[in-house]
């Protein structure tokens, strides 16, 4: 994955090893923390369900790669951060 971009399909291994795939769904970039990928699942479990992941996007070499959010404190801020950036646009 050379450059992340909205709209491209991304695959990510859970902690049993099983593959699932995800739609980058937008990247939101605040300020004091860096770059995030909102991802939504292709295999949508319910109609009516809207689930999202946040992966935080991180430079390695020439490469950008997701890597999950370790920290609960970044992790609540950049998910409150994502949701008061939503809430304007509606």
């Amino acid at each position: 994955m050379d450059n992340i971009e909205d709209k491209d399909i991304v695959i990510l291994k859970d902690e049993e090893g099983l593959e699932h795939q995800f739609i980058i769904v937008d990247m939101v970039e605040i300020e004091t923390l860096g770059v995030y990928a909102m991802l939504m699942p292709m295999e949508i479990e319910s109609e009516n369900e809207d689930y999202y992941v946040i992966m935080k996007v991180v430079k390695e070499g020439d490469e950008e790669i997701l890597i999950t959010i370790e920290d609960d404190e970044e992790y609540e801020n950049v998910a409150k951060t994502i949701e008061e950036l939503y809430s304007e646009e509606d």
